[in-house]
């Protein structure tokens, strides 16, 4: 179990960086794009877009394995082998001579911070339950949201001074930073009566609880409509702030207003999640989301899908606040009921969740046309999609 310190003083900061990993290899690419696209020549420039999908693919397929090889052989020496391979993609992507080669390296990565991700959470789960996990979740949401609010202007500067390339060193030093950090500070969390056989026939079943419990894959549905337009959002971010508001030296700042408006959803939900209760809170959060988003995704086609600046800014804030408190919520929710099988149920929650979530941001990057619509479009749908899943799964609990 933790060093009772640790909470306090190093478990939080320590899981966030580890929970990071996703959006800082993510976010701090996004100012590179243009670059990357140009330099390896690039014929379709929709195409960048891949550096981004593609990490998320191998960071999709990965979680179903990590989390039961978790719950096998403990958290602490898939987290490790996790990182490694962080590292080794992370090599490959800052010396790739071709863009299929970077993609290659970014589905490695993909697969790399899957271990630490998943992980994170079942790391959580193996110390604290419900609302108290909600909580915890929603204060390492606070830490965690200073990487993408950071990240576009960090990418930004390191490519400014050392090209684009650079950018993967520093994906590489901050994967070292983590696992070091992990390795020393943090003891083995998984209780040795949780251990389970890593065989097919665990795995199907295990898989089969997961799958048949209406609380955690109802709330696994939720999370994927939540995150499929939000990867949208992050493919596309650039191209819209650039080419539609020509945002220039001034897309980190946009873009860190959405990311912060996340993290004080997240603090707001810290607050209150324990007085209120999980339920309470995720229903008002879809509920204000999908009427915040109609409203926009009406202002944004009465202005031919090019609406005033400060309208789509609010429009991201919102949507973001309401996913902010939402965050720490589902996830917390989907594994309530799978404290004997954490890493099963974290690993069945990311990756089902991750797989719903791609084609979402696929099918609303391929209506992208240079205007806001079609992503407002799509997180109503999805708003939508969350509200009627989390309704059906939040039944079980009363049922």
């Amino acid at each position: 179990m933790s060093n009772p310190a640790q909470p306090a003083r190093a478990f939080v900061p320590m899981i966030a960086l580890m929970m990071s990993m996703v959006a800082l290899s993510t976010d701090i690419m996004l100012p590179a794009l243009p670059a990357i696209g140009s330099d390896l020549n690039v014929a379709e420039g929709n195409d960048v877009h891949l550096v981004v999908t593609t990490l998320f693919l191998g960071f999709g397929i990965a979680q179903l394995f990590a989390g039961p090889m978790a719950d096998t052989w403990g958290r602490k020496p898939i987290i490790l082998g996790s990182f490694i391979l962080v590292i080794g993609g992370g090599i490959v992507c800052t010396f790739a001579q071709s863009f299929e080669a970077l993609l290659l390296g970014r589905f490695i990565q993909g697969v790399g911070i899957a271990g630490p991700r998943v992980l994170a959470t079942a790391i959580v789960r193996d110390l604290y339950a419900g609302p108290q996990m909600a909580r915890l979740l929603s204060i390492i949401m606070v830490t965690f949201i200073l990487v993408p609010v950071f990240a576009p202007a960090v990418g930004q500067g390191v490519q400014a001074l050392a090209g684009w390339r650079a950018i993967f060193a520093v994906l590489v030093a901050a994967a070292m930073i983590s696992a070091i950090w992990y390795g020393l500070g943090q003891a083995e969390t998984l209780a040795p009566e949780n251990k389970r056989p890593f065989t097919p026939r665990s795995l199907f079943f295990g898989l089969k609880e997961v799958i048949t419990t209406r609380a955690s894959i109802g709330h696994t549905m939720v999370s994927g409509f939540m995150f499929g337009p939000f990867l949208a959002y992050l493919a596309s971010a650039q191209m819209i702030y650039q080419d539609i508001y020509s945002a220039g030296a001034l897309f980190p700042l946009y873009f860190a207003l959405g990311a912060g408006s996340i993290g004080i959803a997240a603090f707001t939900n810290s607050m209150l999640v324990e007085r209120l209760g999980m339920a309470t809170l995720a229903r008002r959060a879809f509920q204000v989301g999908v009427v915040g988003i109609g409203i926009f995704a009406i202002w944004s086609w009465s202005h031919a899908g090019v609406p005033p600046l400060w309208s789509f800014i609010a429009f991201v804030m919102l949507t973001f606040f309401c996913i902010g408190l939402n965050f720490g919520n589902i996830s917390a929710l989907a594994l309530e009921p799978m404290g004997h099988m954490a890493g099963m149920a974290s690993a069945v929650f990311g990756f089902l969740s991750t797989l719903m979530s791609i084609p979402i941001a696929w099918a609303i990057g391929e209506f992208y046309t240079g205007t806001t619509t079609p992503l407002a479009i799509g997180f109503l749908i999805s708003g939508a999609g969350a509200l009627i899943a989390f309704e059906w799964a939040i039944r079980a609990r009363s049922a």
